[in-house]
């Protein structure tokens, strides 16, 4: 099944700053995304956490007036590479249906530059779920990992 995970792997109270592995799973990945293994990528990183609830605050927004997309990057510097995931929240179509679209861009020290692109479909409710949840997983003592589906 298409998915997005979130997993807490730690969380910095000084800094207000939460470590995260994000798991991107895609039954239908083009065969050019080197970077993505069998289907699944996997990424860790680290956000501020008022950050992460302002793009929790923009996905529950979107999911209640979809007419227009909205997305976010997340970055990483892990073993010498730059990552860059986007995702974008596509606006609704004539079937009702939200798609994600998922881009992610490796860099790594030898300046090589790995990229790929591929799309998850859901639907608002999943996707108000995903950004009321990924809220939650934000507080102190909240959830420790967050799905779409």
């Amino acid at each position: 099944m298409n998915n997005i995970v979130i997993e807490k792997t730690d969380s910095d109270l000084d800094f207000d700053t939460i470590y995260f592995k994000i798991e991107l799973s895609n039954q239908n990945y083009l065969k050019t995304c080197i970077i993505v293994f069998f289907g699944t990528s996997l990424m860790y990183g680290y956000i501020g956490r008022m950050d992460l609830q302002k793009i929790a605050v923009k996905i529950i927004d979107f999911s209640l007036n979809p007419i227009e997309s909205y997305s976010f990057q997340l970055t990483d510097g892990l073993l010498g590479a730059d990552s860059i995931l986007s995702l974008e929240f596509l606006p609704i179509n004539s079937n009702g249906h939200i798609e994600i679209k998922i881009s992610m861009d490796i860099k790594f020290s030898t300046n090589k530059v790995e990229s790929c692109i591929f799309y998850i479909g859901s639907e608002l409710g999943l996707i108000e779920r995903f950004g009321k949840r990924l809220k939650a997983f934000t507080e102190k003592n909240g959830l420790q990992e967050v799905s779409l589906h």
